[in-house]
């Protein structure tokens, strides 16, 4: 089956303001907030039956925007089900607290997850470029390593954080790469586009339209004579970012995560 990959121009600003407080109030008072009403109807939850013990345990290695706190890199973890992203997310936080904190029904996760990928599109997402089929950050380890870019470099550090940010709130349920992948903040989005600028990469205008034009009338793939799949799909990602951080925007990586107007038509 497979998911489209893109990223996405990210109202960071909205967000912060809209989105994460809402997100607050559902997962530690059990409130939903007027604007995700509709949206709560169309897929027809309960949140009013949600354990909000439950819930709160959600917010637990989390930092103050939802993001999973890391470590954030390049390796492959998007194979891990639900249980295995808590646990492995987990042990750093019981290690600092000394509390053993037991995972939230998977069933619960689930709904918050879709929901949260709903709210995140309707009131955050923009423009976006295709950047493959099923197609992760950390499938740029291997053109990044042959370009000589080491694991410790910045470009892998925002790229992993854009990639891994959605670890437990973002990822969709059970195992594969669809949902939110992960963000990056404004000041981030133009650190990435600034160090992805000395990378030997297609270089082109700095446009959706000219990424568009790499398309192939044929066969409707990306394609260039030059450059690698990988290395032009990563050049997009580049000038996604330089256009966001035009626009003081952030930057989303996500999978499947469909327009607002899917997820508006019918709530």
């Amino acid at each position: 089956m497979g998911s489209d990959a893109e990223v996405f121009l990210f109202d960071y600003e909205s967000y912060v303001t809209a989105v994460v407080p809402a997100f607050l109030d559902l997962l530690r008072e059990g409130r939903v907030a007027d604007w995700l009403d509709a949206l709560v109807k169309r897929r027809e939850l309960n949140p009013w039956l949600w354990n909000k013990e439950e819930l709160a345990r959600l917010c637990a290695g989390l930092g103050p925007d939802l993001s999973w706190v890391g470590p954030y890199d390049l390796e492959w973890t998007y194979d891990q089900d639900w249980h295995q992203r808590w646990t492995s997310s987990m042990q750093a936080c019981e290690e600092k607290t000394h509390v053993n904190l037991k995972a939230p029904a998977p069933e619960l996760v689930e709904q918050v997850n879709w929901l949260f990928k709903v709210a995140v599109s309707v009131k955050c997402l923009s423009a976006a470029q295709f950047v493959g089929r099923s197609r992760t950050a950390s499938d740029y380890s291997r053109v990044l390593g042959d370009m000589g870019v080491r694991g410790d470099d910045p470009v892998v550090q925002l790229l992993g954080a854009l990639g891994k940010r959605g670890f437990i709130i973002g990822y969709q349920f059970g195992t594969g790469v669809e949902g939110i992948n992960g963000w990056l903040q404004p000041s981030e989005t133009a650190a990435l586009a600034r160090v992805m600028d000395t990378l030997p990469l297609p270089r082109y205008e700095v446009s959706f339209a000219a990424m568009e034009r790499f398309r192939s009338p044929e066969t409707g793939a990306y394609e260039s004579p030059d450059f690698s799949l990988e290395a032009l799909s990563l050049s997009f990602v580049r000038t996604t970012a330089t256009i966001a951080a035009r626009e003081g925007r952030g930057l989303l990586w996500g999978n499947n995560v469909m327009p607002a107007k899917f997820y508006l038509e019918g709530a």
